[in-house]
């Protein structure tokens, strides 16, 4: 099973994460755009790869306030 997918899709997550962290730290409210960039990150991350999904997710959807 190729784990290609993965990378770039932990690599989105992952900046997602950092950008709504650094939001949290400076007191500021997820924007309207920011949630739907944010939903359509995530719901890309979560479609499966053979039998494989990023666990990750899940915990990144309930920072993310999504």
């Amino acid at each position: 099973m190729s784990t290609a997918p993965f990378p770039p899709r932990l690599a989105a997550v992952s900046k997602l994460l950092l950008e709504r962290l650094n939001q949290l730290q400076t007191g500021q409210a997820a924007s309207v755009g920011w949630l739907a960039r944010a939903r359509t990150t995530l719901e890309a991350a979560q479609a499966p790869a053979g039998q494989a999904e990023l666990a990750i997710v899940r915990a990144a959807r309930k920072l993310a306030g999504i």
